[in-house]
């Protein structure tokens, strides 16, 4: 059922509000994890919405960072070409950085299920001091994910 709400455009919000509900359930020591997806797809949907909203205002940052770049890169300018790398070499940084910090996020927001909550920087770092070698896992087997992606990509296209 995840997989098929998942390919659906704007409905596949709620794939993310699934996830904030297993980590909920772990939380909460629940005896199947995984919860059951009848009559929940509203409120999946809701909770993945709005951390959708938190990771857009995450992410304005990194969108400006962003439109800095296509005037450097498309410079004949060797300087701005060279001060485009840095901005580029910040800017990936910045989303290693904002994928770290947003597990703290999503366990925040779990805890307590508001768009407030993703903004509760004191409790984020207390969740992520907590969790540290976790998240630095997660964060190592994210990238791993994304290189063996490209490559597969790289070799089906």
């Amino acid at each position: 059922m995840g997989a098929l709400i998942g390919i659906v455009p704007i409905l596949n919000f709620a794939t993310s509000g699934y996830a904030v509900q297993v980590v909920r359930n772990i939380r909460d020591d629940q005896p199947p994890p995984l919860p059951e997806w009848s009559n929940n797809l509203g409120k999946f949907f809701m909770q993945g919405l709005m951390l959708w909203v938190i990771g857009i205002i995450y992410s304005i940052p990194l969108g400006i960072l962003s439109l800095i770049l296509i005037p450097l890169f498309s410079s004949d300018s060797g300087a701005a070409v060279a001060f485009g790398v840095l901005v580029s070499l910040v800017l990936f940084a910045l989303v290693l950085l904002l994928i770290f910090w947003f597990q703290g996020v999503i366990v925040n927001f779990a805890n307590k299920g508001t768009i407030g909550s993703g903004f509760e920087l004191g409790r984020i770092w207390a969740i992520i001091r907590q969790n540290m070698g976790r998240m630095l896992v997660t964060v190592g087997v994210a990238i791993l994910a994304g290189i063996l992606v490209g490559i597969v990509s790289g070799i089906l296209g």
